[in-house]
């Protein structure tokens, strides 16, 4: 047991030798898997397109967290009552218009 921590401490015993045997293992068999022929017809995009698209991602995510931000809003946009000053404007505006 691990005196910081309830977790028991994990040992291995593992030489550089075995653990290198191990990972040549599985490269050879990730290389036995792979398919050349369509390896070869696989889609490489040029920079400008890769620009593109991640410009559109960007886009794409900033526009789903503005819609997860707005979309607990419960305001309701509803006309201002006009006051005094800005009756007093319009009338100010509208004299202006007519002469």
């Amino acid at each position: 047991m691990s005196t910081y921590s309830e977790a028991p401490t994990v040992r291995t015993n593992y030489s550089t030798e075995s653990a290198n045997e191990e990972l040549k293992n599985i490269t050879t068999g990730f290389v036995r898997m792979e398919n050349h022929k369509l390896a070869n017809q696989r889609y490489v995009p040029t920079p400008e397109k890769v620009e593109t698209l991640e410009a559109n991602r960007m886009g794409a995510k900033l526009e789903k967290a503005l819609e997860r931000r707005l979309q607990g809003q419960d305001a309701v946009m509803r006309p201002r009552k006009k006051t005094n000053a800005q009756e007093l404007n319009e009338k100010d505006s509208e004299k202006v218009l007519v002469e």
